[in-house]
């Protein structure tokens, strides 16, 4: 049996997502898989970060206290040891840089940058961030669109989807993108044309159907009189006869009374039955109107693909020429070719080469808001692994229920489908919640429980309304408190507004009484977190005044830019300098700052301006801007000119500038500026209210959660289109604009008609996931506020009506309260109460027993890089890198330009396209262009020929056919142990390593080379030679660790380029 598990986990709220995923990363990591080869991904950096922890944490609970370590191994079915966990968690520590636990995009951004010039990309391409700077892509293509266009043709492409009013044609347009683009980009061409006008009646019908109306008897009242509004309408009716049979045009006549009623399929107007003569001749009608609109409404659909494609077509070629991609654009990119399909010309990308290692084992957190171009990104790499039983493992958890992202194309049915489409997943259901107290947990199985009870009596027994219902509560297990938590206590209500006055805004009597019930809670107990959910971003800012009016401080969703730190200022000043040189102003702001690096042009700046600010630029480059502004953190924290504020700040700082290091690819300092400016994030101290939408919170909990809005009405959200799925895999099968008139989509029928079943569905679904994920945040005490119902009864179909008929509800009392639960606390908050440090029975761990083996703290371990080896010079790297002038900038450029050769077969780039990529070097465009120039030359070398064309390797090795792949400018950072058995940590970058893998992927051959610029003859080749040779023989050493090849088989040596001379290693 297998040791490995492939398993799809159906978790509800507070059961422990991250706990399950981490447990799986653990189990993987005491089997002794290696770490590098297991891939964890989610959806922002916090869950990422999140899960990194909690593998930490609990790898060092395992080792300071027996009964975590007795639980862990409960959890994976792995006996431990206290000497195994500190084993583990050493090498956790040790091969951090190889550990890949990320989001998905930052997991998309590394596969396109080792994929860029297969891709087609432009070499320094970079990610676009910031809503604002998206959509000044999308307008510029835009206007690009309507110069070539022209703009009457772009706005009748759009005629119907939006009024243009007072609104620019830009904004308009832009919208339209915003809704379609998604679908655009998922869908084939084919799929527009999905409508099928129905039949026009018969010229015969037409006029028996005129006639009908003509001669029509109005119905009597009793006492035999003409009923009056039979009357007005059949006179209204026959009045337009003559215009409607002249254009063909029966809209009008539809339109009017009971017209209207035999549409809509009633049988009665003003209480009278409808005569059968005159259903049937207004049926005719509408079938004539039903076949124009479907004309209309099949010739705008393919309208507004056709102006989709050429959109895409500018905006495709605008990224490309300003080298500005998306996030979203990385999985389109990446789905450009095909992998391992049926059918596949052999073109598809062969991942494991690129990324140096295989991924063996896969974990997917957050599964429910994978849309489908992301999965088919993943999928290859699950496919592989369920081929391979037992070798590999594939993971993914998520929760159906809380999939909230369709605007974004989340597709939940992926995750609630996937036991069925692989048959070798094992599937199990999480329903104990760690989180939420008893009370809160039977008021949601209250709300859900009843909830396709309550939707039938809410829709009148709407069949699409049910359907929604029914396929929601299929994912539904009933919640209960995991036992530790039985007896914590709780508290729920549900509150309705007093009435409003007259004068008073729709939403003020709710917000009163919304700060009314916070300051009760906060003035009881001030220290608990609330958070206040609504629907919409729109009544947030009503909230925060208000509750500030009511002397609560709030903060609300997103946060502010770190810019308000003076710390900050001074950073970026040091930055504009460095990208700027010739701003005398900028060189002044930056050097008199306390964080101006000074002891970097000790050596080598000799006063000059733009020397310094090229040591700057240079250090950036080859450390990253989170490593170069990491080092200013001790200056932050002892000068005196910075206080708390700053260093809380610097340290976000910090966080953003690594996260920007790993997401991007770009080397303009500016850019790096302008997404500091622009990226907001929580205030550090942030007030323990916290006011944002529930798209917002999710991921998160609070003591107590207040849901205000509560008016939005369900399944009543408009779309600009309608699109079809069957197969959650698969692209979109149907897609279309709705009609003009809502009344339109029943006439026509078929397809549009259950395209918008199916759109009404989905959005009903969505809607309970919403009030669902709301509901769940709850750790101790929940309010829900309504407004005063109506003097008539309601007929809303909203959220506020779905919680008066799911809940047995009183009369107010005088403060509001219609409900609460009848195991409520209203002392819950006691659970506040600290424990006295005589009362912990905490385990406390004995700093004299180090956690790690002294031997493998990576903080403490020597640190060195093989080029230290350089004889008696004792030349590091970085100081080589820092010359900028003589043999050492050739060296360097050269180095860069190899990096772009794959395999000579491949290599295609023209001069432009290098002279780009050498943008770092402060260097003359005519020597730039020079050095290229010799870099042709250095192509056409033998040597070069040789070791760099792919048809130059050998097809075998040791009889077993293999594939090759190049890795170029590996970098490593990894522990060896030298000959007195002393553990070094080594870091470096090997120029290039050709390698050869077997039919199963198996790294067996290899050839790793030193690119050097030294000029060397056949007499001066030796003594150069062994100058290098340590260095050389500590990269085979490393790349024996990597790769697992015997250092014998890795044929090692010194390439010499414009000499054109080799060296193997052993032969000096």
């Amino acid at each position: 049996m297998s040791e490995h598990l492939n398993k799809v986990v159906l978790a509800s709220a507070g059961t422990g997502k991250t706990y399950s995923l981490t447990s799986q990363y653990l189990r993987l990591l005491f089997l002794d898989e290696d770490p590098g080869k297991i891939l964890a991904t989610t959806f922002t950096r916090k869950a990422a970060g999140e899960i990194r922890d909690r593998v930490f944490e609990r790898l060092v609970e395992s080792i300071t206290d027996s009964g975590k370590r007795l639980e862990l191994s409960k959890e994976i079915s792995i006996p431990l040891t206290e000497q195994q966990c500190r084993g583990k968690l050493a090498e956790f520590v040790q091969r951090l840089d190889q550990i890949q636990i990320s989001t998905i995009d930052a997991f998309f951004v590394r596969l396109v940058k080792l994929f860029s010039h297969d891709l087609g990309l432009p070499t320094q391409w970079g990610i676009v961030t910031g809503e604002t700077r998206e959509e000044e892509q999308t307008i510029e293509a835009l206007a690009s669109m309507i110069q070539t266009e022209g703009l009457k043709r772009v706005i009748e492409m759009i005629d119907g989807l939006n009024r243009l009013g007072d609104r620019s044609v830009y904004q308009e347009l832009k919208n339209v993108v915003n809704s379609m683009r998604a679908v655009f980009l998922e869908s084939k061409p084919e799929a527009w044309d999905c409508i099928t006008p129905p039949p026009p009646p018969s010229s015969e019908a037409l006029a028996n159907a005129i006639t009908t109306v003509e001669e029509f008897t109005i119905p009597e009242n009793k006492d035999g009189t003409p009923d009056q509004r039979w009357e007005i309408a059949i006179t209204k009716m026959q009045e337009l006869l003559p215009a409607a049979r002249r254009t063909g045009n029966w809209e009008a006549i539809i339109e009017i009374g009971p017209a209207t009623k035999v549409i809509q399929g009633e049988e009665k107007f003003n209480r009278k039955e409808i005569p059968k003569a005159f259903a049937l001749a207004v049926i005719v009608f509408g079938s004539s109107v039903a076949h124009f609109s479907a004309l209309k409404l099949q010739k705008r659909n393919l309208e507004i693909q056709q102006l989709l494609e050429k959109l895409e077509g500018e905006l495709s070629e605008l990224k490309r020429r300003n080298s500005k991609y998306t996030f979203s654009d990385l999985p389109l990119l990446l789905t450009q070719k095909s992998f391992a399909s049926e059918g596949n010309d052999g073109a598809e990308f062969d991942f494991s080469y690129r990324l140096g290692t295989g991924i063996d084992h896969l974990l997917l957190d957050e599964f429910q808001d994978t849309n489908p171009t992301q999965w088919r990104v993943l999928q290859p790499f699950a496919q592989k692994i369920l081929a391979t039983s037992g070798e590999g493992s594939f993971y993914c958890v998520g929760d159906v229920k809380q999939s909230i992202y369709g605007w974004r194309q989340g597709e939940p049915r992926l995750l609630a489908s996937m036991e069925a489409l692989y048959p070798e997943l094992e599937g199990e259901t999480l329903s104990v919640s760690y989180r939420s107290s008893p009370v809160i947990l039977e008021t949601v199985n209250t709300v859900f429980g009843n909830l396709i009870e309550t939707i039938n009596e809410l829709s009148d027994s709407d069949p699409d309304w049910i359907e929604g219902a029914q396929q929601w509560m299929m994912n539904y297990p009933e919640h209960e408190s995991a036992d530790h938590l039985r007896d914590l206590p709780g508290a729920a209500y549900l509150f309705e507004a007093r009435e409003r006055e007259e004068g008073e805004g729709e939403w003020d009597p709710v917000l009163e009484k919304l700060a009314e019930r916070v300051l009760v809670l906060t003035e009881n107990s001030p220290d608990v977190s609330i958070g206040i959910l609504t629907r919409s971003n729109k009544p947030i800012s009503k909230i925060l005044n208000r509750l500030q009016e009511s002397g609560l401080k709030a903060s609300g969703e997103g946060g502010n830019t770190i810019t308000d730190s003076l710390a900050i200022l001074h950073l970026l000043s040091i930055l504009h300098f460095a990208d700027h040189p010739g701003d005398s102003a900028a060189f002044y702001a930056a050097s008199t700052a306390p964080l101006w690096p000074s002891h970097l042009f000790e050596n080598g700046a000799d006063g000059k301006v733009e020397a310094v600010a090229a040591i700057l630029r240079s250090r950036l480059l080859e450390e990253g801007y989170g490593k170069f502004i990491a080092a200013m953190l001790a200056t932050v924290e002892h000068n005196e000119s910075y206080g708390d504020w700053d260093l809380r700040r610097f340290n976000q700082l910090i966080d953003l500038a690594f996260s920007y290091d790993i997401e991007n690819t770009s080397g303009r300092i500016s850019d790096f500026v302008t997404h500091i400016r622009s990226t907001k994030v929580d205030n550090p101290d942030s007030a323990g209210i916290r006011v944002m939408t529930v798209h917002a919170a999710k991921g998160l909990e609070f003591d107590a959660v207040f849901v205000p809005e509560l008016k939005q009405r369900l399944g009543g959200q408009r779309t600009q289109i309608y699109a079809e799925r069957p197969n959650p895999e698969s692209f979109y099968q149907r897609v279309s604009a709705p009609p003009r008139r809502k009344e339109h989509r029943a006439l026509i029928g078929g397809a549009l008609e259950a395209l918008h079943r199916d759109h009404t569905v989905r959005q009903l679904q969505e809607d309970f996931c919403v009030l669902y994920v709301a509901m769940t945040r709850a750790r101790h005490h929940l309010e829900m506020i309504v407004a005063a119902p109506p003097k008539k009864e309601s007929t809303a179909k909203n959220y506020q009506q779905l919680l008066r008929k799911s809940l047995p509800l009183t009369s107010p009392d005088d403060g509001g309260n219609i409900w609460e639960h009848p195991d409520n606390d209203p002392e819950w908050t006691s659970a506040f109460t600290l424990p006295t440090p005589e009362d912990s029975d905490s385990v406390v761990h004995d700093p004299s027993v180090p956690l790690l083996p002294v031997t493998s703290d990576y903080r403490h371990l020597p640190r060195r890089s093989p080029s230290d080896h350089f004889g008696a010079r004792g030349i590091r790297i970085e100081e080589l890198f820092n010359v900028s002038t003589g043999g050492a900038l050739r060296g360097e450029i050269f180095h860069r330009l190899f990096e772009e050769v794959n395999w000579l077969e491949e290599f295609d780039l023209g001069d432009d396209d290098l002279f780009h990529t050498l943008g770092k070097f402060d260097v003359a465009e005519e020597t730039l262009r020079q050095y290229i120039e010799e870099f042709r030359l250095s192509l056409r070398e033998d040597n070069v020929v040789k070791y760099l064309s792919r048809g130059n390797q050998p097809d075998t090795i040791h009889g077993n056919p293999v594939q090759w792949e190049a890795w170029r400018e590996r970098r490593f950072c990894i522990s060896l142990e030298d000959d007195d058995g002393m553990e070094t940590l080594w870091n470096g970058i090997i120029d290039r390593v050709n390698v050869a893998s077997d039919s199963s992927g198996k790294t067996v051959g290899a050839t790793l080379l030193d690119y050097k610029t030294d000029a060397v003859t056949a007499e001066t080749l030796t003594g150069k030679a062994k100058i290098y040779q340590p260095q050389l023989l500590t990269y085979r050493k490393v790349l024996s660790v990597i790769t697992e090849i015997d250092e014998v088989e890795i044929e090692t040596g010194l390439l010499f380029l414009g000499s054109d001379l080799y060296v193997p290693v052993d032969s000096i």
